[in-house]
Formats: structure tokens, sequence, C-alpha cells
């Protein structure tokens, strides 16, 4: 079986690490509607505010560099990061 994650906290920290030094990591998620969305190179961009956004402790906010938008995403919805899974345990 393939070595993954088994918790969200491991790869955040790993993706915050590396957006400090400016290193770009990959990732994979669903989005809302169900498709997923693979993101090839990315950077953590600074979380919103909870004023701004309720829901802002539950996402990501990136920056897809290969298109230049200013993304987020559901923590929840990740499915991998640097090709490595991210399978939660029921």
């Amino acid at each position: 079986m393939q070595e993954h994650y088994n918790n969200y906290e491991a790869p955040i920290t790993s993706m915050r690490k590396l957006s400090e030094v400016g290193i770009p990591f990959s990732f994979s998620h669903r989005k809302e509607d169900g498709t997923v969305s693979l993101i090839r190179k990315a950077t953590l961009r600074p979380q919103s505010s909870s004023k701004i956004d309720r829901n802002a402790k539950y996402k990501l906010q990136y920056t897809n560099l290969e298109t230049k938008e200013l993304r987020s995403c559901y923590i929840p919805l990740m499915l991998s990061f640097n090709n490595k899974p991210i399978i939660i345990g029921k």
C-alpha cells in the first residue's frame, strides 16, 4: 500500500514551511462541485480574516503559480500533497 498522510496537519505544516522560503508545491483537492482540481505549482498566502470569511478557519488560501490566480480550498477536501495521498481514517 502506498504511503499516505493520515491527518491534515502534517501536509499543511510542510506547505507553510515551503511557502516561507518560496518553494512551490503541488496538491489536489475536491472542488465544491465534486470535480478534482490538481494544482501543480502553488504557495500559501495569508489566511483570510474570519470577519471577512466566516469559513476562513476551514480553508487554505493559495496562489496558483501557473495561472497567477489567488484561490482557496476547504481543508477537509484536500486529497494529496506533493503526490502523497491524504487519507483520513473513519
